[in-house]
């Protein structure tokens, strides 16, 4: 009997437990056996934007909707640890970029997947206290709503382009009308996404920001590459 139990106890609870036993053991078994292997950096903990190394496997993105290769800007990461937790929104470094996790692919999956995608530009700003801050984006490939407004006589500039970057402490509290300079050019925000709440802390972890091109102010700084903002204090 004494015999009977401890195999009993070596046993999974239950058929789903024993698919994922067997699932992770194979998994480790021929992880080293692919040519899919990187080592990366992940950001850890979430919001720290510090970064310990980390091997996944990494492969084209696919897009969901045509099952094509997506370009190089976006790739796939599969992580060894089946019951590993992936944040949406969290940094990644590698091929001299930082990337965001745009999108969680592990629901009904065994594997834990994640779509990362290139930040291409820093959204960077300074707070009350002077503090600047800097975090890398993602910023759309295409403007919206490109013909210019007209008034008059006078001539608007009307491009829009929208920008996902980290929900944080320091991105949260972003309003209306606050300013950022992309390539020469300000750019101030005319809604955020800002409102979807997930479960970090019950607090939301990626954000969609839609910004309108602005009018150049005398104080932008386009050395440092910062907008003014005349309201810092509730940036």
């Amino acid at each position: 009997m004494v015999y009977y139990t401890a195999k009993r106890n070596l046993l999974p609870s239950s058929p789903n437990d024993y698919y994922r036993e067997h699932m992770q053991a194979l998994i480790d078994s021929q992880w080293d056996n692919t040519t899919m292997l990187y080592t990366i950096e992940e950001e850890s903990p979430f919001a720290s934007f510090e970064f310990k190394e980390i091997q996944v496997h990494m492969v084209h993105a696919l897009d969901k909707s045509t099952r094509q290769k997506q370009g190089d800007d976006f790739r796939e990461l599969i992580f060894q640890d089946i019951d590993y937790t992936v944040n949406l929104g969290a940094y990644y470094k590698f091929s001299d970029a930082y990337w965001l996790a745009i999108n969680l692919d592990e629901l009904n999956r065994t594997t834990k997947n994640i779509i990362v995608r290139r930040c291409n530009n820093v959204l960077k700003w300074k707070d009350f206290n002077n503090k600047v801050h800097e975090y890398p984006c993602i910023l759309e490939y295409d403007t919206t709503a490109a013909s210019p407004r007209v008034d008059n006589n006078v001539i608007t500039p009307n491009n829009r382009v929208r920008v996902i970057v980290q929900a944080n402490d320091d991105t949260l509290p972003f309003k209306v009308n606050k300013r950022f300079i992309f390539g020469d050019r300000p750019f101030k925000i005319i809604g955020i996404n800002n409102y979807m709440i997930d479960t970090i802390n019950g607090k939301q972890s990626i954000l969609y920001i839609q910004t309108q091109l602005d009018e150049i102010s005398p104080y932008d700084d386009f050395v440092n590459n910062i907008a003014y903002n005349t309201n810092t204090k509730e940036e």
